[in-house]
């Protein structure tokens, strides 16, 4: 998928980068970066199995409040995608300094620096689980 850049800055080190963004208009679709804000997955949430999946179970939980149930089925997803590592996850919480690691902020959105191609996150691992497999890490997750 072809994303816009645009400029960021570290709050901590000063780092300054280009980083991907959507449009305001870029309803059920989403960025994620890895932990160390280094590598990026691209997500369309519209008519996704996996993410129908999620749902149901998120759903499905009454202890929840339903303000919630969106970005905690968006947290889910990136812990279940497929990883080069188990330890690492990704999120699409904050922007995360490729530099130090720690939180940054979009300088101007209104100007696009650029774009770049960002591969779409997959659900491999996951989806060869059962759906009983599936259910019960998706309840591990939102514990």
């Amino acid at each position: 998928m072809r994303v816009s850049t645009t400029n960021a800055k570290c709050k901590s080190c000063g780092q300054h980068f280009e980083t991907p963004f959507l449009s305001d208009f870029s309803y059920g679709e989403f960025v994620y970066s890895n932990q160390s804000g280094q590598k990026y997955r691209y997500l369309f949430g519209l008519n996704n199995k996996t993410w129908d999946f999620v749902q149901s179970i998120v759903d499905d939980n009454d202890k929840l409040k339903t303000k919630d149930k969106g970005e905690i089925i968006q947290k889910v997803l990136g812990h279940i995608a497929d990883n080069d590592s188990k330890a690492d996850f990704y999120q699409n919480k904050k922007l995360i300094c490729p530099n130090c690691g720690q939180d940054s902020k979009i300088v101007d959105r209104d100007v696009v620096t650029g774009s770049i191609d960002i591969d779409e996150m997959t659900f491999d691992r996951f989806e060869k689980s059962t759906p009983t497999e599936k259910e019960n890490e998706i309840k591990l997750l939102i514990k």
